[in-house]
């Protein structure tokens, strides 16, 4: 299930009226592939970002030996009730991050 209900549906910055940009950062999304891209030039944005990350995880878990089924479906929508965390992957804090990307540069 491509769930990407945890930020709002605005796919860009103040600085591109909140609409996609190939210029400034593709297409912002709680849950997006290659950056909301559907080709490796970057000149086309995915039409459903949800369901191709879906699709996408399907296929690494497959390649990586994980055994989901070809028929398995996969979909768009809310996490069902119910269901099992696979994974977590924990962040640094803000800060943290900021210190880390904004150091001394000439």
């Amino acid at each position: 299930m491509g769930d990407e209900s945890r930020f709002d549906s605005l796919r860009g910055t103040p600085a591109t009226g909140y609409k996609r940009s190939f210029y400034v950062e593709g297409q912002l999304s709680a849950l997006a592939y290659d950056r909301g891209f559907s080709n490796r030039s970057w000149t086309a944005f995915q039409r459903n970002r949800p369901l191709y990350a879906a699709r996408k995880f399907a296929a690494a878990l497959r390649t990586n030996g994980v055994g989901v089924p070809t028929n398995t479906p996969t979909a768009t929508g809310d996490t069902p009730k119910g269901a099992h965390l696979l994974a977590a992957v924990n962040s640094p804090h803000l800060g943290k991050l900021i210190q880390l990307t904004n150091t001394p540069s000439d």
